[in-house]
């Protein structure tokens, strides 16, 4: 399986709340056959923010994608939350923009980080 194709499920089973298939998808997403401390934080605060956190989220956001910008927004009537994270200030297209939405707002941002994470990977 490609790092794409590993990202590609994790977001998948993120937006599922599928708990046993999260587990399994974060692992392979964040994994090498030489795990070393940064992974297995990563893999850990992916884990963290799934379930909820915000302060995970954003030490996966700063691990992974340094730099890049947050909005966040509610829609108050039905509790959703959309999170929008984009690589610059000063050059923002509608493709550098990277969103998640979730009725939990740490699940909102994980899934923005996956988003552009999935399109970092290209192609391949």
């Amino acid at each position: 399986m490609t790092r794409k194709q590993a990202l590609i499920d994790l977001r998948d089973k993120v937006k599922a709340g599928d708990d046993a298939g999260f587990r399994r998808a974060n692992r392979a997403a964040f994994s090498t056959p030489c795990q070393d401390l940064a992974l297995q934080l990563r893999e850990e605060h992916c884990r963290h923010a799934y379930k909820g956190s915000l302060d995970a989220a954003k030490a996966l956001h700063e691990a992974v994608l340094p730099g890049w910008f947050i909005r966040s927004l509610v829609q108050r009537g039905e509790e959703i939350w959309k999170v929008v994270i984009w690589p610059d200030f000063s050059i923002v297209g509608l493709e550098d923009m990277k969103a998640g939405t979730s009725s939990n707002p740490a699940r909102a941002w994980l899934l923005a980080i996956l988003e552009a994470l999935i399109a970092q990977e290209g192609d391949t």
